[in-house]
């Protein structure tokens, strides 16, 4: 998930604040894991707005893989603006290319190269039966 610290709430008492941890962590796979004491009512219960992307290419350079489709998150006005303010490169990709090995190959490859991967051909293996 992708961490919006904008106005973290507390799933206690509801209250939101100002309050976020010193590193300000970008990235996490629960918000039980960021979560930080509230100071209202002193539960370790604030955590952070989240957005979840279909795949993480890079928690370094913050880029986000984003599958669309007719009823996709992509639409969500709100979503992609928080990309865009926070610094992430959200690469968003019908579901028509992905769903089709020979066109979304030549995307997960670039992607591999500009994520500094070492074996950017295992970032992509179709699965054949």
């Amino acid at each position: 998930m992708a961490l919006d610290w904008s106005k973290p709430k507390c799933a206690s008492c509801g209250n939101e604040s100002e309050a976020t941890p010193g590193d300000k962590v970008m990235f996490a796979r629960t918000l039980s894991e960021v979560s930080i004491n509230c100071p209202k009512c002193n539960q370790k219960s604030l955590v952070p707005k989240a957005y979840a992307p279909d795949l993480v290419a890079s928690r370094q350079l913050k880029i986000v893989i984003e599958i669309y489709g007719a009823k996709s998150s992509v639409r969500d006005a709100a979503k992609m603006e928080f990309y865009r303010a926070s610094g992430f490169t959200a690469v968003t990709v019908p579901n028509e290319v992905a769903d089709n090995p020979e066109y979304s190959k030549p995307i997960f490859q670039l992607l591999g190269h500009v994520c500094g991967s070492d074996h950017p051909e295992r970032l992509f293996a179709p699965e054949l039966e």
